[in-house]
């Protein structure tokens, strides 16, 4: 990848991720600054400057990652809410929203909801109790391979 490309892909990350920071103020301070901080060096030509710089680059993308939260259009910033009847309003995934939907329309039952959910969990063998490698009639672990 060339040096200009991979100067812009470390930009647009790093604008993208600044307009994901949280509070108002902070964000655009950042963004001012990360915009000078690339059009002052937008001329630079020495090579050896310009990888210290797409490091000093990689090392603010690296720290932004870590401390601005995961949203916007890569991540998902919408949902689906439903209230209760109790008044309270709640999130839940559209898998949710289809079983909701199913039970309201009487598609299908409770019982079948459960008998669903049982056999899911079977056939992705969750919550055993069997250890997953059988013991040998003297108490041993079966050896697997050639070792």
């Amino acid at each position: 990848m060339s040096q200009r490309t991979t100067v812009l892909r470390l930009y647009r990350t790093m604008i993208g991720l600044i307009q994901c920071m949280t509070e108002a103020e902070p964000r655009q301070s950042a963004l001012r600054s990360a915009r000078s901080e690339f059009k002052l060096h937008k001329t630079e030509s020495n090579p050896e400057k310009i990888n210290q710089l797409v490091a000093k680059a990689e090392s603010k993308i690296s720290f932004l990652r870590m401390t601005v939260p995961r949203r916007g259009r890569h991540f998902g910033t919408s949902g689906h809410f439903v209230q209760t009847p109790d008044g309270d309003i709640v999130s839940y995934d559209t898998q949710m929203a289809a079983t909701v939907s199913a039970l309201k329309d009487n598609r299908i039952t409770e019982e079948q909801l459960e008998r669903h959910k049982r056999l899911l969990r079977r056939q992705y063998f969750m919550d055993r109790d069997k250890p997953l490698r059988p013991e040998s009639p003297a108490g041993k672990n079966y050896k697997i391979g050639p070792f």
